[in-house]
């Protein structure tokens, strides 16, 4: 099986704090899985590690087959440009117009004057791209909007439509759908897939809602304290199962 995303024991300490505490997991190079726990379970931590946003404080983690304790700098660059994320703030541009922060997620143009170009000579056949996505998410009408303008719902899906615009090897997404209605947390997680799936890319998402991780993804991993509590598919996971990882409380200290 290729591998997307591994971690062997790893953990991650923040403050004499374990937000992991080996963790060892292997996510292929086409799957969706769903982390799920409460909030400072480590979720956040887990992803992060992905693209270096956070370095493990033992353990060893690879993407797409490469040990990133091991690669420079430049290898790391280029392997980024494989990844996307959704944080759990968007973190949007909001000076920019919506298809100027679509444009500036391109992996191969990302440097100022590309910004300069493209704000002022937009690429038709990526102007209507960016527009077919954003319509699919129920957010067509933002395409020239300041994107500081836009409502909680709205600047959520602007980040998943900025995401899939990459085309990523590795999608990670940190609760995507936290401030958009069920109905439409539905639609947004069902494109998100599809689109993963129909190009053969891996997805990795946190949720705190186990029922849209039942419904949409190959895999559930459970986390709690920063543990692995459970690596299922949603199908062998009972009302029990639910209860334990939510039941009780946690120390506080990552968002989630």
């Amino acid at each position: 099986m290729d591998v997307a995303f591994e971690t062997d024991r790893v953990s991650v300490v923040f403050g004499g704090r374990r937000a992991l505490d080996a963790v060892s997991l292997r996510i292929g190079a086409d799957e969706a899985v769903a982390v799920v726990g409460r909030s400072g379970a480590g979720k956040t931590t887990l992803l992060r590690l992905a693209s270096a946003s956070v370095l493990p404080t033992e353990g060893g983690v690879e993407v797409f087959g490469e040990p990133l304790a091991e690669i420079s700098m430049r290898q790391l660059q280029t392997l980024r440009r494989r990844l996307a994320t959704v944080p759990q703030d968007g973190a949007l541009v909001g000076e920019l117009r919506v298809l100027e922060n679509l444009l500036a997620a391109h992996p191969h143009r990302q440097r100022w004057w590309h910004l300069l170009r493209d704000s002022l000579w937009p690429p038709p056949s990526e102007v209507l791209r960016a527009h077919g996505l954003l319509e699919s998410l129920g957010v067509g009408d933002t395409l020239y909007l300041p994107t500081g303008s836009l409502s909680g719902g709205e600047a959520q899906r602007v980040a998943v439509a900025r995401a899939l615009f990459r085309r990523p090897g590795l999608l990670l997404a940190d609760e995507p759908v936290a401030s958009v209605d069920p109905t439409r947390a539905e639609e947004v997680l069902a494109l998100m897939l599809d689109s993963q799936r129909r190009r053969g890319g891996a997805t990795v998402v946190s949720l705190h809602q186990p029922e849209f991780a039942s419904a949409f993804f190959d895999r559930v991993v459970g986390l709690r304290d920063g543990r692995v509590v459970f690596d299922t598919s949603p199908t062998e996971l009972g009302a029990e199962d639910w209860a334990a990882l939510y039941r009780g409380s946690q120390a506080g200290g990552e968002a989630s």
